[in-house]
């Protein structure tokens, strides 16, 4: 039980200094969603190819 209590306290420690970095992820990733659907892509195809992005590296 002790080791939740912990980890609780880590993440409320960390989360306020992730908070920009996850900014700064949403707002690329929209301009990217933006920049592709006026180049012609459907929405379909950003999401497709964040996914390896996302869990490979």
């Amino acid at each position: 039980m002790r080791e939740n209590g912990v980890k609780a306290k880590a993440l409320k420690a960390a989360f306020p200094y992730t908070l920009p970095i996850m900014a700064g992820f949403l707002f690329l990733g929209a301009a990217y969603g933006i920049f592709a659907r006026t180049e012609g892509l459907s929405a379909f195809y950003p999401i497709i190819m964040a996914i390896p992005v996302t869990f490979v590296f």
